[in-house]
């Protein structure tokens, strides 16, 4: 697994084309080996480590969004740039899934890096270091800004085009080893964004189990179809805010007890990252987006090497094998 997310994976080449990767694939599988252990994690000293490794080599930087929020104004977009050890060969532009920070790729920032690539990390509109789409009511809901909400899947797509454009092309001139490597919903958004740029800059993408279509009984789709609660900025049935205390048992994001614990910590230490259950309105508009994102998938020019999490709670692999379907069809 690239994300190393401790669940069984299934890795497809999508498009006639996937042999145009073959080489970042197999850097994959003959480097896979000499990826740090996630033992280093056992300890807050480790855990510590990791992260400031992080903070102390990669630089913050922002950006201002073209599209702008519901509730108005301009917005800024955080990322980090993390430079390549040593030769470069290559640039990856990282997209993260949903309620996770920059800062949640150190390991793999120091993997990658160590191997001489250079990253662009962006976070996602109202998570990670950006500010949020709700804000807080003391009087009406003092911890509004903890929903995970979302105004339209297109802001995400347009602001991936706005962080390729502005920040990472011209940080790369002529990179010839320009990858794009996202997971879950960031997966989902790189999918959108490969289908409506096709003739984008990158070499090919990397996806980590994409949200291209969502076990939506998780999420309780009849309720977020429910009339007025459609496009709700509450949350969904036993939605809250981030819980401090979650306990590894039954959790539906990870296998790796140790990255569960890590998660934690990093939440603990960037109080700012945390983020809660998702809204009425961030459930119907994911689920739309990934039925527009397999209608449209053969519109995808670039290869994809996808990695499906067979064993994924929230983000539906059999979608998995309809992208890659219509994209080899």
């Amino acid at each position: 697994s690239v994300l190393a997310m401790g669940i069984s994976l299934a890795a497809m080449g999508c498009t006639a084309e996937a042999g145009d990767i073959d080489e970042a694939d197999d850097e994959i599988n003959a480097q896979s080996a000499t990826f740090r252990s996630e033992a280093e994690l056992r300890t807050t000293d480790g855990k510590k480590a990791v992260v400031d490794a992080f903070t102390q080599s990669c630089q913050r930087g922002t950006l201002r969004a073209t599209a702008l929020p519901y509730r108005g104004g301009p917005y800024t977009l955080v990322y980090h740039r993390c430079p390549a050890k040593g030769p470069k060969r290559g640039t990856f532009a990282v997209v993260p899934g949903t309620t996770e920070s920059s800062i949640r790729y150190a390991e793999f920032a120091a993997d990658w890096t160590a191997k001489g690539y250079e990253l662009f990390i962006l976070n996602n509109r109202g998570e990670g270091f950006n500010a949020r789409l709700l804000q807080d009511d003391p009087a009406t809901a003092p911890d509004e800004s903890q929903r995970r909400h979302m105004d339209a899947f297109d802001d995400y797509v347009s602001d991936l085009d706005d962080f390729v454009t502005k920040v990472v092309v011209p940080a790369a001139p002529n990179e010839k080893r320009l990858m794009l490597v996202c997971h879950s919903m960031g997966g989902g958004i790189c999918t959108r964004y490969a289908e409506t740029r096709p003739n984008n800059p990158f070499k090919g993408l990397m996806l980590s189990a994409p949200m291209q279509g969502i076990k939506i009984g998780f999420f309780q789709r009849g309720l977020a179809n429910v009339g007025g609660l459609a496009l709700s900025e509450a949350w969904v049935p036993g939605g809250g805010p981030y819980d401090p205390k979650e306990a590894f048992q039954g959790n539906v994001l990870t296998g790796s007890e140790n990255r569960f614990a890590m998660r934690h910590y990093v939440n603990q230490r960037f109080p700012e990252v945390q983020l809660g259950s998702p809204t009425y309105a961030w459930v119907r508009r994911a689920v739309e987006a990934t039925e527009q994102i397999q209608r449209d998938a053969a519109k995808i020019t670039k290869p994809v090497l996808l990695l499906s999490a067979l064993s994924d709670d929230i983000v539906d692999p059999k979608s998995h094998e309809t992208v890659c379907n219509a994209m080899n069809g």
